[in-house]
């Protein structure tokens, strides 16, 4: 037996009615801690406008992405190059902000 990457991606219905009373979801990034590339996932209970940073532990800004997502599963690839450590992420959009930790160390 070989083991194998397996990823599930749950999804809302498109119906208004159930659309609108589902919260958003910031995932945690996978894979963490992580040392080249990470994916951070997010679900949107409507199409919208938003925002995801990466903050270093001083809050400064280390990436920036600002975006029309649509309803449903979106997700982010993030490549921190040269720089290891606990980072935060954030994602903010008309209904909130929500935050995670992430974790890169060395190569």
């Amino acid at each position: 037996l070989n083991e194998s990457q397996v990823e599930l991606v749950f999804q809302q219905s498109t119906d208004t009615k159930e659309s609108v009373n589902t919260p958003v979801q910031l995932l945690q990034n996978r894979p963490n801690p992580f040392t080249g590339a990470t994916v951070i996932g997010f679900v949107l209970p409507r199409p919208c406008e938003a925002q995801l940073r990466v903050l270093d532990v001083s809050g400064r800004e280390v990436m920036r992405f600002d975006k029309s997502y649509p309803a449903g599963y979106s997700e982010e690839q993030i490549t921190l190059e040269g720089i290891n450590g606990v980072f935060y992420y954030e994602l903010t959009t008309p209904l909130g902000v929500w935050t995670k930790r992430m974790v890169r160390v060395g190569e």
